[in-house]
């Protein structure tokens, strides 16, 4: 009997061997084609060595107006891993310096059917400098796909309040509020 189980292991073992590395091989390439993949871990080990050339890139932007406080945005989580809502504006200070606001940012994520998936808020919002050479930060952080699901239509309902909302965008006009991929270290 145990001979039968070892010549078993040494018919198999090969044929298991090139199933999974094959099966590895069709992920990546899903992933590079969709961004999607089967085996959830192999997204992020791909983001991580080799990302797509629309790993980082905002996968929607909206301008922000002192004459609005609602935003509508619609678009898709591509792929697995962190993602934030970030609120920027244009600007130069030391890294070391943040600018506080009353601003308040009320995040809610919606499904194509209306379905209200998640809901955040952050009060009085403090921007800090990064290295592109603008002003902002996070108003929102989730996951695809624990938080929120890949591939899938959702809205996003950005509402703005603050007493200094008005004035806070008329001195900086050029404000956006983007959804990015975050790095998955």
């Amino acid at each position: 009997m145990r001979m039968v189980i070892q010549n078993s292991a040494r018919l198999f073992l090969p044929i298991f061997v090139v199933a999974a590395c094959g099966v590895l091989a069709n992920d990546i390439r899903l992933f590079y084609a969709t961004g999607r993949t089967v085996i959830p871990w192999v997204g992020v080990v791909m983001g991580y060595i080799y990302p797509p050339d629309d790993y980082f890139l905002p996968r929607k932007e909206a301008t922000v107006s002192a004459e609005q406080s609602e935003y509508r945005i619609e678009y898709t989580n591509k792929y697995n891993g962190g993602y934030s809502v970030e609120f920027r504006f244009p600007g130069k200070m030391e890294i070391t310096e943040s600018v506080k606001t009353d601003l308040s940012f009320r995040c809610t994520f919606l499904a194509a059917d209306g379905r209200t998936l998640r809901t955040t808020k952050i009060d009085n919002f403090v921007a800090y400098s990064d290295r592109r050479g603008s002003i902002g930060g996070a108003i929102a952080k989730y996951e695809v796909p624990k938080d929120l699901p890949i591939n899938d239509k959702l809205i996003l309902r950005v509402e703005i309040y603050g007493n200094s909302r008005r004035k806070f965008f008329y001195e900086h006009p050029k404000a956006t509020l983007a959804v990015v991929k975050t790095s998955d270290e």
